[in-house]
């Protein structure tokens, strides 16, 4: 949902309501599609769609890792699983008009003036950096953060995180992880069930403790801003920090900043970290390949491509500049700048925001990318080929929800995650002294677990058939998408990071972090 400022409140409504509905047909829902809209369950153009007196244009949408397209909550408000950006009725963009030092900044006009943006550097008790921006017709404004004031678009609050000490039988610990980092951080992560690893029904919800771990958020309440041009290519650049509701920016004395040719710059107290894709995430070949299977009614596949692993972390400025991270997160001294890249936002390119990781997918990406039709399609087909237990004969069903079958329901599937054969539940094979079960089929010992389906289409990295699933929580997805994902080192803490299922955000275990299904 949009919140604009007070003075484009009524044409902000309707703009919302215009949003949701382009962008829910983007991504595939069932919502009425317009005339000028495809109905293909892969659009068939790789540009964003053209604007039009009743059309908003959209520029793209973050979506945040680990909820699989909803808050377990329910969406509510600006508090979603993802966010479309559009272009706005009224534009609210800005950009810098003058600098100047003051000796108490409270007291400075820009300060006070409710409709002047404005960044206060504080350098001492008796000195400041006021920074005074305009306003810029050619620009959007969109600002993320904990707030829910006003000023705050898209509100994200820590994502939850699970202890992954559940008994496994001697598998190996997170390959992403030195024996002296924590799986979880105390001061902002939750202990929780999940699907773990079990042995019977009963213990799948007993294997963690329920026990909420002491939270105290690291997100901040105005964390950065993005503006996006107004005209094509609709370039979107990301910032440090975002504007309150008296429109100020704040960085204290103890915060980290400088001054290099006249120009003062700053980071946040947890820093802005951004990931970009060291190539697209979603390639044309792919595409175009998978469209043409889709044009001659034949099932999309696969295509044997190797995908990279994402590039490299860096932190955003307050003004936009981009250094290599800190030591720890909110170490006083920065990184290094790196020169040659940029700000600009890219198709699939990562913001972490220390609690919370989003992923940004333009427009033109999400063209070429699968629907939640056509996920939920490849359900239907996988189930249409009646896959069957060789142990108790009866038929399984993919859920299209995780909670749509019981643990114990004969028809939901479970896959042993040291072989990949997947079968319905039994007794057979169970360990009377650990949760380790033998495979029937090859005889290989390890834990099993309930099969559901990723079915948040913006994290997909391609159109192929969910024949994979990560290890150990289970979400079914492509090749391509576990193999992408299963590479992207997440950050976590205050200096670790690990892989982690972009489904559930439950890191992942194992060689390679997923496991080929074989169904009977």
């Amino acid at each position: 949902m949009l919140t604009s400022h007070t003075s484009q409140s009524s044409e902000s409504a309707n703009n919302n309501h215009n949003s949701d509905h382009i962008l829910s047909n983007l991504n595939g829902d069932t919502a009425t599609i317009p005339p000028t809209s495809t109905t293909n369950q892969i659009n068939s153009s790789t540009s964003p769609p053209s604007n039009s007196t009743n059309s908003p244009v959209p520029y793209g949408e973050l979506v945040i890792l680990g909820y699989n397209g909803c808050l377990p909550q329910g969406e509510k408000g600006r508090r979603k699983s993802k966010y479309q950006l559009v272009r706005r009725f009224i534009p609210n963009g800005i950009k810098k008009s003058i600098h100047y030092s003051v000796k108490q900044p409270q007291t400075t006009k820009a300060i006070q003036d409710k409709e002047r943006h404005s960044i206060s550097f504080t350098l001492s008790r008796s000195q400041a950096i006021i920074v005074e921006y305009q306003h810029d017709d050619e620009k959007d404004m969109f600002q993320i953060g904990r707030s829910s004031e006003n000023p705050i678009d898209f509100v994200v609050i820590d994502t939850m995180m699970y202890d992954t000490k559940v008994p496994l039988n001697g598998a190996a610990p997170n390959r992403h992880l030195n024996p002296s980092q924590s799986m979880v951080n105390p001061s902002t992560q939750i202990a929780i069930p999940y699907q773990t690893p079990l042995s019977t029904p009963a213990t799948s919800q007993h294997s963690l403790s329920a026990i909420k771990l002491p939270q105290q958020s690291t997100i901040s309440r105005f964390a950065c801003r993005i503006l996006i041009d107004r005209k094509p290519p609709y370039c979107a650049r990301i910032y440090a920090a975002g504007f309150d509701s008296s429109k100020n920016i704040f960085l204290g004395e103890k915060s980290t900043k400088w001054q290099v040719d006249g120009e003062i710059d700053g980071l946040t107290t947890n820093g802005i970290l951004i990931m970009h894709p060291s190539k697209p995430i979603i390639s044309d070949k792919v595409f175009k390949e998978e469209q043409h299977q889709h044009n001659n009614q034949q099932q999309p596949i696969v295509i044997d491509e190797t995908f990279g692993s994402g590039g490299v972390w860096r932190e955003v400025s307050v003004c936009g500049e981009i250094y290599s991270v800190r030591e720890t997160r909110s170490a006083s001294q920065k990184g290094v700048k790196i020169e040659h890249e940029t700000n600009v936002l890219q198709d699939g390119t990562l913001i972490d925001l220390c609690g919370a990781t989003l992923m940004w997918r333009s427009a033109a990406g999400l063209a070429r990318s699968p629907t939640k039709r056509h996920i939920e399609e490849m359900i239907d087909q996988l189930n249409a080929s009646r896959p069957q237990c060789p142990v108790g004969l009866n038929t399984l069903v993919i859920p299209r929800r995780s909670a749509s079958l019981g643990a114990s329901d004969d028809k939901q599937p479970y896959v042993y995650l040291k072989c990949g054969h997947v079968q319905g539940y039994h007794d057979w094979g169970q360990s009377k002294h650990s949760n380790a079960r033998t495979c029937p089929m090859c005889f290989k010992s390890g834990p099993i677990v309930r099969l559901s389906m990723g079915t948040e289409p913006s994290i997909c990295i391609s159109s192929g058939p969910p024949n994979f699933a990560f290890n150990p929580c289970g979400h079914m997805a492509s090749e391509a998408t576990v193999s992408y994902w299963s590479q992207v080192q997440i950050p976590h803490g205050t200096n670790g990071f690990h892989a982690m299922c972009p489904f559930c955000a439950t890191p992942l275990h194992g060689e390679c972090g997923y496991v080929k299904l074989i169904f009977q």
